[in-house]
């Protein structure tokens, strides 16, 4: 990210992938992130405060929306976590964020939003779901139809975006 803002970018559009953690979000469903659960190493290098979340663009995410609205795919909306220790997050943690209302888990959005905040650019996230945890058990999902549907859906609409731009 450092180095496409030292190239000159002002707008940037991430796509990934994630965990489900609530249980009305299932493999292949796109994800909106609003704000992101900071649990990783980058953000408090680029924090100006102890805030515990970060958030994307407004008006990048607003973008992503009304491009899924217009077109007619289904997303969730939402708040993420992000931790960049995958093989640490346990059950209590998993619960605990599902209670809160947090969608799903995954590795980076927290540490763009903080940075991208931090630099003076415009950023937001689209996420698709590739594995669900909210049963506590890790149940994969990426050789699914669904996965592989929803990705296409995402491309979609981030080339639409593009090609607003």
């Amino acid at each position: 990210l450092e180095t496409l803002i030292a190239w000159g970018a002002k707008k940037i559009l991430f796509f990934g992938w994630c965990g489900a953690i609530s249980p009305e979000v299932k493999i292949g469903d796109i994800i909106i992130p609003t704000a992101a659960v900071i649990d990783e190493g980058t953000s408090k290098h680029y924090q100006d405060n102890d805030e515990s979340v970060s958030r994307p663009s407004f008006e990048m995410a607003a973008t992503i929306k009304s491009t899924l609205m217009k077109s007619g795919t289904p997303f969730h909306e939402g708040d993420i976590w992000s931790t960049d220790a995958i093989f640490r997050e346990t059950r209590e943690q998993v619960k605990s964020y599902r209670d809160q209302g947090i969608l799903a888990v995954e590795m980076e959005l927290s540490a763009l939003f903080t940075v991208g905040r931090f630099r003076g650019i415009d950023i937001a996230g689209i996420l698709v779901v590739s594995d669900e945890l909210s049963t506590l058990q890790w149940r994969p999902g990426f050789k699914e139809e669904r996965l592989e549907q929803g990705r296409s859906a995402a491309c979609e609409v981030i080339n639409q975006i593009c090609q607003q731009v």
